[in-house]
């Protein structure tokens, strides 16, 4: 289906492909990119880590895992919109599968 919106809020499609190119956008951004990717293969690699936990039946509902040092709160980012959806019951049911192997 080819895109027919000639505009959006005065923006032309070329004004709308620089205003949402965060790797122009950012100075360095390459550099950047490459030491999150570096810091990220550390992190994998030190820290126990559960990959691909799933928290709804879509293809797409999957997190991961990584924890701590030591038992305390877990702390999720993506979807989550209240401590009773799915993927915060997952998610604190990994935490305590975790802390009883431990």
């Amino acid at each position: 289906m080819e895109n027919t919106m000639s505009s959006y809020r005065g923006m032309d499609r070329a004004a709308l492909d620089a205003a949402y190119n965060n790797t122009a956008a950012v100075a360095d951004s390459g550099k950047l990119l490459a030491d999150f990717q570096a810091r990220s293969d550390r992190l994998r690699a030190a820290r126990r880590r559960y990959v691909d936990l799933r928290y709804g039946p879509a293809e797409r509902n999957r997190i991961d895992y990584f924890a701590a040092d030591s038992s305390g709160p877990v702390r999720i980012f993506g979807p989550c919109r209240s401590p009773s959806s799915a993927i915060g019951r997952s998610a604190a049911s990994a935490a305590s599968r975790t802390s009883a192997a431990t």
